[in-house]
């Protein structure tokens, strides 16, 4: 079987702010948990269901697909 190699597509402009956005919040949602544990991220402070530890975990999730 011979080795096929492509090319990356260039990104759209688009999707190129989105991504860069995306990569923007990642760093503030990482800087806000920065030295928290595992009671302290499970905390909810207001009648929401979310709570940083349940947010981080939707992030990192996003990142593998």
């Amino acid at each position: 079987m011979a080795a096929t190699t492509t090319t990356p597509t260039p990104l759209d402009p688009e999707r190129a702010d989105l991504i860069g956005a995306l990569a923007s919040v990642r760093e503030a949602l990482t800087a806000s948990v920065a030295g928290l544990g595992d009671e302290e991220a499970g905390r909810r402070p207001t009648v929401s269901a979310l709570c940083l530890g349940v947010l981080t975990t939707s992030v990192v999730d996003s990142r593998r697909i």
